[in-house]
């Protein structure tokens, strides 16, 4: 299963546009995060998961 949602962040008082794709299947569960945020996504990764 595929989805896909805009949405937004807030940084402060800024706001930036945010798009999250989501792919639901069968196998061993994994997490990627792209974008220019990465290796400050990577550490947050604990915090979502």
């Amino acid at each position: 299963m595929y989805a896909q949602i805009h949405t937004i962040a807030f940084r402060g008082i800024e706001m930036s546009a945010v798009t999250v794709q989501i792919h639901i299947a069968n196998g061993l569960p994994a997490m990627v995060i792209v974008g220019l945020a990465e290796a400050l996504a990577y550490r947050a990764m604990p915090l979502l998961v």
